[in-house]
């Protein structure tokens, strides 16, 4: 993934969540929709069937046997999955952008989620933790969350070293990553295993999203065309984009892959960030004493 890409910036609207958005900075969010081998020139563009997710099919129709809606029913699988909601403007541009480390993912996020009883089942009966549903990577310069339509982290459980956000059938959620790095980074989502902006499986070969330094990047759905995406919306495992596309194995897991800018030269070790923000600017409280060979003055 080292080779030049055409990546398509990307624009949020919304002016609910109070943090810095691309709309001021074109450069600030972008996706990549091209393979290694995309154009050369930065400033062509792709054709929109390159990265705009399909619509999902149409339910069944009403008038289908009463057998086959009662056999549809007794399969219903529970909990909680990511439905195709309602328009949402969200304008795409265009920039460069180069992995380093070989095209390796520097750090990488698995956000689940489930309704309340789903939740309960998963711990299978033992203890929950519950606090919020950021995860932070590479030493906590970058977050990820489930946030909803205000922009306030969703409710989390921690269930065996796992994030489990718990959601409400028919809300709509945004997810966000927190750039707090000096240096752009590249993000590559999936949500139900589904790539966010192609709508088809997710890949670490696929291109995402650019986010400046210190700034923060909202997806706030599978995005349908340069102009537009849908929603996030919770609904049940049936109705989902995941299932409605004939996908739904993957369906209650949100993916992030963060992937730093090549020939930046910011280290992302956790040790040499702890180092840096645990610098002791007066290490020495008080005068040490003397070598034993100091004779001093007479």
């Amino acid at each position: 993934m080292n080779s030049r890409a055409l990546i398509l910036g990307f624009l949020v609207s919304l002016s609910t969540t109070g943090c810095s958005h691309a709309s001021h900075a074109p450069d600030s969010a972008a996706s990549l929709r091209n393979s290694n081998e995309a154009p050369s020139v930065a400033s062509s563009r792709s054709e929109p069937s390159a990265y705009g997710a399909p619509a999902p099919a149409s339910p069944p129709a009403a008038g289908a046997a009463a057998d086959e809606v009662a056999k549809a029913e007794g399969e219903e699988r529970p909990g909680l999955g990511t439905s195709w909601g309602e328009a949402v403007t969200s304008h795409v541009s265009s920039t460069s952008f180069f992995r380093a480390n070989d095209g390796s993912p520097d750090g990488l996020a698995s956000l689940f989620y489930n309704d309340e009883a789903g939740v309960n089942a998963m711990s299978r009966g033992r203890f929950v933790d519950y606090g919020d549903s950021v995860v932070p990577l590479v030493g906590g310069r970058i977050t990820v969350s489930i946030v909803d339509a205000s922009g306030s982290p969703l409710r989390a459980a921690h269930v065996d070293g796992r994030n489990v956000t718990v959601g409400s059938d028919g809300d709509r959620y945004i997810l966000r990553i927190d750039n707090r790095s000096p240096v752009r980074i590249e993000a590559v989502a999936t949500v139900d295993g589904l790539d966010v902006i192609d709508g088809n499986d997710g890949s670490l070969q696929k291109r995402g999203y650019v986010i400046a330094p210190y700034d923060t990047l909202d997806i706030e759905g599978f995005r349908e065309s340069e102009g537009s995406v849908r929603a996030f919306r919770f609904g049940s495992v049936s109705d989902s984009y995941a299932s409605r596309r004939g996908k739904d194995r993957n369906v209650g897991v949100v993916g992030v892959a963060v992937f730093r800018e090549r020939g930046s030269d910011f280290r992302w070790s956790p040790e040499e960030l702890d180092r840096r923000e645990t610098a002791d600017p007066f290490p020495s409280h008080f005068a040490p004493p003397p070598p034993s060979s100091y004779r001093g003055y007479r």
